[in-house]
C-alpha cells in the first residue's frame, strides 16, 4: 500500500495513510512520519487497532527516549511508558486517568525540556465529542497584527 497524506486542518495537522504501525516500519516510512511530524505538528493515523501496548512503545521509541507520567497511578500495568487515559470503570474504579482537564494545557510543559510530543492510541473512540485537542501556536502568532508580534519578539 501506498503512504499518503493529507492536511487535516488549513493550518496545520496531516492525515497519514497506508501505515501498519503494529509491524516494523521502514526507514523511509518512519521518515515520512517524521518529516510530517516536523511540518505540520500533528499526524493522525487511523486504523491502528491491531497494534499492541509493546508496539506502542517500540513505536514510540523510535523519537527518542520516553518519559515516565508523574501520575503513576495510571501507568499501563505492563508497559509503564504509556500514560493510560479511559472513561471505563471496572470493579468501580476508573481504569485510567479521567475527566480531562478543566482548562487549555500542554502536557508536561513544566518540564526543563518540554517532550518532542505523546503518541496517543484511541482503542475506543467516540463518535462525537471527546476531550483531547490540539492547537498550533505558530497559526495564533501569525493571525496576530504585525505590532503584537514585533512586540512579543524582544520578550523572553
Amino acid at each position: 500500500m501506498t503512504v499518503t497524506a493529507r492536511p487535516l486542518t488549513q493550518h496545520f495537522g496531516v492525515e497519514l495513510t497506508g501505515l501498519d504501525l503494529a509491524n516494523s516500519l521502514s526507514a523511509s516510512e518512519f521518515a515520512f512520519i517524521r518529516q510530517n511530524l516536523a511540518e505540520s505538528g500533528v499526524v493522525l493515523i487511523r486504523g491502528q487497532a491491531q497494534m499492541s501496548p509493546a508496539d506502542q512503545v517500540s513505536f514510540s521509541k523510535a523519537f527518542g527516549p520516553l518519559e515516565k507520567h508523574v501520575l503513576a497511578q495510571f501507568l499501563h500495568p505492563a508497559h509503564d511508558e504509556i500514560f493510560v487515559v479511559s472513561n471505563i470503570v471496572e470493579g468501580g474504579q476508573h481504569i485510567g486517568a479521567h475527566g480531562g482537564s478543566k482548562e487549555y494545557h500542554s502536557d508536561l510543559a513544566y518540564m526543563a525540556e518540554p517532550s518532542l510530543g505523546s503518541v496517543f492510541h484511541c482503542i475506543e473512540c467516540p463518535k462525537t465529542g471527546g476531550e483531547t485537542a490540539f492547537v498550533s501556536m505558530a497559526a495564533a502568532y501569525d493571525a496576530l497584527p504585525e505590532g503584537l508580534r514585533q512586540r512579543l519578539n524582544g520578550l523572553d
